[in-house]
């Protein structure tokens, strides 16, 4: 009877900790969704005569900083898109998001691109909607 006693008790424990971890987790990942951490950057991709015009508009952290957009051509079919931010340090700014635009030109084929995105090195979850070519 009291092994009996002793696994229930084990049991019990085990149960409270797997799900206080279960909690945390979940609860972590529920405010970084409404933070906004998982909103993908929503991008326009135009194909006009041989190049992807891309455009849109991304959150940087201050109203200081510019933002600079790179591609990389990483393979025959896929491209990134770095995003860079530079604040001139000697000016004080407040920590504000503010939106800023940009646009890139891809030169590839019409169809079968995939695009990744980066935010000074971090990865960057982007929605890329194709728009009808343009003449």
């Amino acid at each position: 009877m009291g092994a009996a006693v002793l696994r229930f008790f084990t049991f019990l424990i085990s149960a409270i900790i797997i799900g206080y971890v279960v909690y945390l987790i979940g609860a972590g990942i529920v405010s970084a969704q409404s933070a906004g951490a998982y909103q993908p950057i929503v991008i326009r991709d135009t194909w006009s005569v041989g190049a992807h015009q891309l455009d849109g508009m991304v959150m940087v952290d201050s109203p200081c900083e510019q933002l600079f957009v790179t591609t990389q051509q990483l393979s025959q079919t896929a491209f990134r898109l770095a995003f860079t931010t530079w604040a001139d340090p000697a000016v004080p700014c407040p920590s504000v998001s503010t939106p800023r635009s940009f646009h890139a030109i891809v030169f590839a084929a019409a169809v079968g691109i995939t695009f990744v995105a980066t935010y000074n090195g971090e990865d960057l979850p982007i929605a890329v909607i194709p728009l009808p070519p343009t003449k």
